[in-house]
């Protein structure tokens, strides 16, 4: 296992057991996975320099935008962690739309912008939770009919987890 792995995996647990409480993490972490997925598609390795700058600066440029628009950050991010969520579960499950895998995301990231603004709590322990078990499951080395399986044992931890902890104040706090 790679550096780029482990800390996939660790930033994965951090999100399955305790991004309801780490949403600015949440948001910095939704940035940098932005700009690996962005720069992975040019065909750059994980281990070049240009991709960990761009994954870094768009995670800091997310947390600026939010940081200016509190009342929008809940939004943005749900957005983000939708879209983010439904691109994991597609690797997950192994499935794919073909061309119009970017109209299921965008549905996922409307779908995530409705549950974190309505029910923000609630919105960020589900999300959060889907993402950190997407982030480790689709990082460990497992076949088709265990991934899933995996993910789901992983999602149901991090759900109960998480649920078992205090929530904390807003994000626009």
């Amino acid at each position: 296992m790679g550096i780029y792995s482990f800390l996939v995996i660790i930033s994965g647990a951090a999100f399955l057991f305790f991004g309801r409480r780490l949403f600015w993490a949440l948001v910095f972490g939704l940035g940098i996975a932005l700009g690996f997925s962005m720069t992975l598609q040019y065909g750059l390795a994980p281990q070049d320099a240009l991709i960990w700058i761009t994954a870094l600066s768009s995670g800091l440029a997310l947390v600026l935008l939010a940081r200016l628009l509190p009342r929008a950050a809940v939004w943005i991010t749900g957005f983000g962690a939708g879209a983010f969520a439904g691109g994991l579960l597609m690797l997950v499950l192994n499935f794919s739309f073909g061309s119009w895998t970017w109209v299921f995301q965008l549905c996922s990231g409307c779908l995530g912008m409705v549950c974190f603004g309505l029910w923000y709590d609630r919105g960020l322990l589900i999300f959060s939770a889907v993402i950190g078990a997407g982030l480790i499951a689709n990082t460990l080395a497992l076949g088709v009919p265990a991934r899933p399986l995996a993910f789901l044992v992983l999602l149901t931890l991090g759900i109960l987890g998480q649920y078992r902890l205090p929530a904390r104040g807003s994000a626009a706090s």
